[in-house]
């Protein structure tokens, strides 16, 4: 009877040690599902960081370009305008020149008719005094 009793007790002793065990197994298993999951959940944070990170860098690409094409653009518009400018100023200077030019003529035609009129005031002097000569010389 004392067999059977040690027997059974071992037994029961076997039997507490089995639940601890499988009790043990699945803590552990509890332990590497949760570690495997904080793993997951680490590698999805720096994917999404570096992600981040990469978008960021894509966005100051992208400003920067968009600041080359503006200055390019605002360079190409002061040379357009610097452009016009001297247009305008070489247009100004012709016209000027012209304005410059025909008043020289006018004033050469004046200066022409003026000495046309004398010209032509001494021949009218010249004939009336031809007409006195030949009158003095008749009478």
């Amino acid at each position: 009877a004392a067999v059977e009793a040690a027997r059974i007790a071992a037994d029961e002793e076997e039997a507490a040690i089995a639940v601890e065990v499988a009790r043990l197994k699945a803590e552990v298993e509890e332990a590497i599902a949760a570690t495997e999951e904080a793993t997951r959940i680490n590698e999805l944070e720096v994917a999404r960081f570096a992600e981040e990170e990469i978008l960021t860098a894509v966005a100051a690409e992208v400003a920067r370009a968009r600041a080359e094409e503006e200055a390019a653009l605002a360079a190409a518009e002061l040379t357009r305008v610097k452009e016009e400018e001297e247009a305008a100023a070489a247009t100004a200077a012709e016209a000027a020149r012209v304005k410059a030019g025909e008043e020289a003529a006018r004033e050469a035609a004046a200066e022409e008719e003026a000495a046309a009129a004398a010209a032509a005031t001494a021949v009218e002097a010249a004939c009336v005094a031809a007409e006195d000569e030949a009158a003095a010389a008749a009478a």
